[in-house]
């Protein structure tokens, strides 16, 4: 009898036990579904405001956003998508917007990277969205997504100079400067000029039409990036070393072009580091230049300059990018593009440096020019002395590239449970 109640009594402990693994796998498997249709939410969340950010308010500032459309701190309406003359509907309200399932929530926030301690102030036109989704069942997850405000077709840190009869045009066809903007010609400029300083207007700038372009003083600076030649040669097809070592990647060669002129390429110097090129004929493709270079050709191809000094460009070129990333030129150190080039785009692609840029002559470019105007480099060499645009260019720009279009995601940051 003792052996039969024994018996009954672990099989109902067996049974106990079955059903409560039973039950715990169906409440985690309850849990994970309820997080993912709360991660469902959040990027639901994700989309919706980069939809408004980049269309709705996109020439909305950044500050203005975090301050809400009442435009004043410390209020309801602090970093919401609501107001500023949106749909009712495609508005994000405090309480959320709702969904099938749950609602979502977006708030915006100034981008930590900044270190100006003014939440409430943008300084280089990055904004955090953060987006969160909560399930009926009450599972909730978040991302923090990092947006960045798109770039004009001219943009640079410290002062520059417009004359002569320049046309920048384009849907992003504008010009930036955090610094002093001076025009002393009559340039046509498609979509504005602005200056964090002052924009000093002698000559006659006028719009597409033929109106009067009406400057924007003390705007806030455009954050130019701080780029590395070298953190984009991994696409590179050609090596150029400061020892004059010539490498083709594939199929894979060296040879030694200190002195000699090897691929149309030739060492001139290396103190500083001076690589030239004067043939025409020179092999297409991506270069990862360790030291200056000097082109004075014509060449008729795809290629990109990623070079540790200054990059000057002359003759009459027809070149575009190489790079799946858009780059014609990194540079640095300056960049100094001269030449009367007929028959199309002489350059197409971004162009960079990482101190000061010139252009000058008579040529069509469809660019993107950023300038980062830092100090010369250790063996870069000074090719320009102030940033400048000079004689009668045609600088289009789309807003395609990798520094430009439309407000856009830069990081995403995902919390399950937040």
């Amino acid at each position: 009898m003792a052996t039969a109640v024994f018996a009954l009594l672990v099989v109902s402990v067996l049974a106990v036990g079955m059903w409560t693994i039973v039950d715990i796998n169906s409440v985690s498997s309850v849990n994970r579904q309820d997080a993912a249709k709360a991660m469902g939410l959040a990027e639901a969340a994700v989309a919706h405001a980069l939809s408004i950010l980049s269309n709705d308010l996109d020439t909305i500032p950044v500050t203005w956003l975090l301050l809400g459309s009442d435009s004043t701190a410390s209020t309801a309406d602090d970093g919401l998508l609501v107001d500023f003359g949106l749909a009712s509907a495609d508005q994000i309200p405090a309480s959320g917007y709702v969904m099938d399932g749950g609602r979502y929530f977006v708030t915006l926030l100034d981008d930590p990277g900044e270190t100006d301690g003014d939440p409430m102030a943008d300084e280089n036109t990055f904004i955090i969205a953060r987006c969160t989704g909560v399930t009926d069942d009450g599972g909730s997850a978040t991302v923090d997504v990092r947006i960045g405000q798109s770039i004009p077709a001219i943009a640079m840190n410290g002062n520059l100079t417009i004359s002569g009869q320049a046309k920048i045009l384009g849907e992003c066809g504008s010009v930036h400067t955090n610094g002093t903007l001076t025009v002393t010609g009559s340039p046509t400029v498609q979509n504005g000029l602005s200056a964090t300083g002052s924009v000093d207007v002698i000559g006659s700038p006028a719009d597409t039409s033929g109106a009067a372009v009406v400057p924007v003083n003390g705007a806030r600076d455009v954050d130019i990036p701080n780029l590395d030649p070298a953190d984009y040669c991994g696409d590179a097809d050609y090596i150029l070393q400061a020892n004059g070592m010539f490498i083709t990647i594939s199929p894979p060669s060296i040879v030694n072009a200190n002195g000699v002129e090897q691929n149309g390429w030739i060492l001139t110097s290396t103190s500083p580091v001076q690589w030239v090129a004067n043939d025409n004929n020179i092999p297409s493709g991506t270069y990862c230049v360790d030291g200056n270079v000097d082109i004075d050709s014509n060449p008729n191809m795809a290629l990109t300059i990623l070079a540790t000094g200054s990059v000057v460009f002359s003759g009459n070129p027809h070149v575009t990018s190489a790079h799946p990333d858009g780059i014609l030129i990194m540079s640095g150190g300056d960049v100094y593009m001269t030449g009367n080039p007929s028959g199309g785009d002489a350059y197409d692609g971004l162009i960079y440096a990482q101190s000061q840029c010139r252009i000058e002559g008579n040529m069509a470019l469809s660019i993107q020019l950023l300038c980062k105007d830092d100090p010369q480099a250790v063996g870069t060499l000074d090719l320009v002395t102030a940033n400048s645009i000079d004689g009668n260019p045609t600088i289009t720009f789309d807003c395609t590239g990798r520094f430009s279009g439309p407000r856009r995601i830069m990081d995403w940051y995902y919390r399950i449970g937040s």
